[in-house]
């Protein structure tokens, strides 16, 4: 019997890798700019206006600031954005928010704080402990030396005997490295890793360290949250350390570098005055949230005492109240018929008391402060969070590579060590942030220096976290001690260096007694302040590796593509769209990754697998972008403006890379991907109709007509019908889901003559070419259905006439019976519909069950 439905399993589940209004520009002339603060003398003038004089103050430093940008706003966008290490549209939206934002930006600026990109940074892990790998090549060296003595008839020499390692020892390293290598596996699968597409960081505590010198920017952050203004301000903020610093100091001090960051992103960088009613609400709430933090900043023991007691005591009663009210819900359990409704009355009553507690002891969200909530709330709340990250962070600042590196940094400038000293610093940033004119000149050297110093220390600083996760996180190593006194002692010469000698033999050093991945901090230095030494290269400061175990992660079948493409591609075997089938300046994956890493696409506020998508269509999108300039252009200044603008586009685009397979093949994975996310052992209901379903075994394959009254059908919630312009795209995912690797290792070992092996390895790479160009040349529409089934990723081709059958069919939710919705077909016969039903139900798309 004929079947109508072309399926691919290409994919196991276990194994698949776990705003606002535009402000219009004018170009000018390079800095210095000067930014004025509220005209306003000090806090104690701000506290003796009445609401009317301080609206007018509010309104005033507004016009000054959208008039700054107004005429100046593209000189100063691309020297700040320069000097931070942002991306220009993230800066522009986050500079136009309010003038404070703008003013933070600027005083993290002048003090050489800049953004790191969260995916090119190496992340520490347990694969960071380097003498691993040692001890791993020596039990390898053993073991290759025991299969020689067992495969050859030569004997050892009685000298040969002398230096050899003992039967026992050998048996004894072999031991110690399986034991290790289970206790590594175990660090490994609770460290941070690539989730789904996603680099999360583990545990979640090292996500914010107040001592870090520079700022994250995470792409899969909402605009909304601005946490990375958040951050900026902490890093102004300071940090109070000594080495005999107690936790009730730390768990101090920590609240302290919190208070302002909070001012600024639920106040400041929302303040707006539209003219309404409402302004007087907006101004005393800001007024009021100045007084709470100038008098946290000095807030006393017994105060602190008090706060944590209240937080404690709401935690409390919140537990009470809800062993209480599970108390209810046992006893209503007991109860008879007659009495549920009153009992069910009043557990509603009972929950939505519960959920009035709750609300007060958590954090207050972001829209109740913009509706006049109570700021004094969000900072009583957070003491907790000061809490948690003393108990998460005490041992590791007062850990050896840590009390080496603070030693290094300088007293009063980057950190304090006198609480009343800290306090005094707090006082004066919030009174620079509110009133100060700030002056950035992005051509002094001062910043450059400010940078360049900053740079040298989060080197050194990346180094003392590995030591410190390593030996005391997850004690890899069998002889710690040994280990870490080696790498301290390297530690201290790196800083000797950076005191004495110039930044380029600080560099050589470096690169000399620190690993490659320590190096690669993230940081794209756009503004050449290191352009005479290597650390400027973008394969060094990015990690590579890191950005392409993420890309496997989401889109392995589209890497895989275009490895093979890179390596069999050629002016006789054309896979990409240019005369000689090969990509410019790109000889293999790792040149296209490092391209993408140094792209404007990178720091797009969408998925990995998203924006590498957009990547590879820069040329389509610039062409399409050019053509609309082209038509705009009026005068001889648009003219070079647009020219200038697209001179910048051209480094990100790789010609040859046009061809939407690449797009749909990525959003194809991402079908697969979202589908993969689906936690059916926390919900396993949500499969149901899978689990529950009459599977037809082979037998029943001749289910005939006058049987189908026995039977209801449903569709499944587990596969999505869609259209793909594309017939291939199945076929090519099936293929490059597959390990290449493998087929041409399995025909190595199969095939011991070479001639014979070279021509088959031909034929297999001339196969997948043909489909990967018959793919590039598809344009034809087809359906197809995308699901999951038993842990298992399924496409299913389909005819286009089942788009109007499936979308009835999913009209009944709860099903119907089968020769109902059979006789409601009539574009094939019923033999061929049931037949393609049968095969439906094997791949789980439509669930059979008895009509009883």
């Amino acid at each position: 019997m004929n079947k109508t439905i072309n399926v691919s399993k290409y994919i196991t589940f276990k194994n698949y890798y776990s705003t606002t209004a535009k402000t219009t520009f004018k170009t000018a002339i390079c800095g210095p700019y000067k930014i004025k603060g509220l005209d306003i003398k000090d806090r104690n003038e701000l506290y003796s206006l009445d609401i009317g004089s301080i609206k007018n103050k509010l309104n005033q430093l507004k016009e000054e600031t959208n008039l700054l940008l107004k005429e100046g706003g593209d000189g100063l966008i691309r020297d700040l954005s320069k000097a931070l290490n942002l991306s220009s549209d993230n800066l522009k939206f986050n500079i136009t928010k309010s003038p404070f934002t703008l003013r933070a930006y600027l005083m993290a600026a002048n003090q050489g704080i800049s953004f790191y990109h969260h995916e090119l940074r190496k992340q520490i892990n347990p694969t960071d402990d380097y003498e691993r790998q040692k001890r791993k090549d020596l039990v390898y060296k053993l073991q290759s030396q025991e299969i020689d003595s067992l495969t050859s008839n030569k004997k050892k020499s009685t000298s040969e005997a002398k230096k050899s390692m003992s039967l026992e020892r050998e048996l004894e390293i072999v031991r110690e490295q399986q034991q290790e290598q289970q206790h590594f596996d175990q660090q490994i699968s609770v460290s941070t890793k690539w989730e789904m597409g996603q680099l999360e960081i583990q545990p979640s505590i090292d996500t914010f360290q107040q001592d870090e010198l520079f700022v994250s920017f995470n792409p899969y952050e909402s605009l909304s949250t601005n946490s990375q203004c958040y951050q900026l301000v902490s890093r102004l903020s300071k940090f109070l350390w000594k080495e005999d610093l107690t936790k009730w100091e730390m768990f101090s001090s920590s609240k302290l570098n919190q208070l302002i960051p909070q001012l600024q992103l639920h106040i400041l960088d929302k303040i707006t005055l539209n003219q309404h009613e409402n302004d007087s609400i907006v101004i005393n709430q800001f007024l009021d949230s100045i007084q709470f933090i100038s008098n946290e900043i000095n807030s006393t023991d017994l105060k602190i005492f008090k706060t944590l007691n209240d937080n404690n005591n709401n935690y409390n009663n919140n537990n009470n109240n809800n062993n209480n009210n599970n108390n209810n819900n046992n006893n209503n359990n007991n109860n008879n018929n007659n009495n549920n409704n009153n009992n069910n009355n009043n557990n509603n009553n009972n929950n939505n008391n519960n959920n009035n507690n709750n609300l007060l002891s958590k954090p207050i969200i972001e829209n109740s402060i913009e509706n006049g909530g109570d700021f004094k709330k969000i900072i009583n709340s957070s003491i907790v969070d000061s809490l948690i990250y003393m108990k998460g962070h005490h041992f590791r600042i007062t850990s050896e590579p840590f009390i080496l590196f603070f030693e290094q940094l300088k007293e009063n400038q980057d950190y304090f060590s006198s609480l009343d000293q800290y306090k005094q610093f707090l006082e004066k940033l919030l009174d620079s942030l509110l009133f100060e004119t700030i002056e950035f000149d992005p051509t002094t050297t001062i910043n450059n220096r400010q940078f360049e110093y900053k740079l040298k220390l989060d080197l050194l600083r990346r180094e003392a976290f590995r030591q410190f996760k390593v030996y005391q996180v997850y004690n890899t190593s069998p002889d710690p001690k040994r280990h870490q006194e080696a790498d301290l002692r390297k530690l201290t010469h790196l800083f000797k260096t950076m005191q004495k000698r110039s930044t380029i033999d600080f560099i050589q050093e470096s690169k000399k007694y620190l690993s490659p991945q320590i190096l690669s901090n993230g940081i794209i230095n756009s503004n050449g302040l290191l352009a005479s030494n290597e650390l400027n290269q973008s394969k060094t400061s990015i990690s590579i590796s890191q950005l392409s175990e993420g890309l496997h992660s989401c889109i392995p079948a589209t890497m895989s593509l275009l490895e093979f493409s890179i390596k069999n591609s050629s002016k006789d075997n054309i896979l990409f769209d240019t005369v000689d089938g090969k990509l410019k300046d790109i000889n293999c994956l790792d040149d296209l990754i490092t391209k993408f890493a140094n792209s404007k696409y990178m720091y797009q506020r969408e998925s990995l697998s998203q924006r590498f998508s957009m990547f590879t269509q820069s040329w389509l999108i610039n062409n399409n972008n050019n053509n609309n300039n082209n038509n705009n252009n009026n005068n001889n200044n648009n003219n070079n403006n647009n020219n200038n603008n697209n001179n910048n586009n051209n480094n990100d685009i790789i010609i040859g890379l046009g061809n939407p397979i690449y797009k749909l093949l990525i959003d194809l994975e991402d079908k697969v991907l979202e589908l993969s996310q689906n936690d059916f052992e926390e919900n396993p209901i949500e499969n149901w109709i899978g689990n529950l379903s009459i599977e037809l075994d082979d037998e029943d394959d001749n289910l005939e007509y006058q049987d189908t009254n026995k039977f209801n059908i449903i569709a499944s919630q587990n596969y999505n019908l869609v259209r793909i312009n594309n017939q291939m795209l199945a076929q090519l995912h099936k293929t490059f889901s597959e390990d290449l690797d493998q087929q041409i290792e399995e025909l190595e070992l199969s095939i011991k003559n070479k001639k014979v092996l070279e021509r088959e390895i031909k034929t297999h790479n001339d196969t997948i070419s043909k489909l990967i160009k018959d793919s590039r040349n598809s344009t034809t529409p087809t359906l197809y259905f995308i699901g999951i089934q038993d842990n298992q990723v399924y496409t299913l081709e389909i005819p286009d006439e089942w788009e109007t059958v499936w979308n009835l069919l999913k009209s009944y939710p709860n099903g119907l019976l089968l020769k109902d919705f059979i006789d409601k077909q009539t574009f094939v016969s019923k033999e061929v519909f049931l037949s393609t039903l049968t095969d439906l139900n094997k791949y789980g798309v439509v669930g059979l069950f008895p009509n009883y």
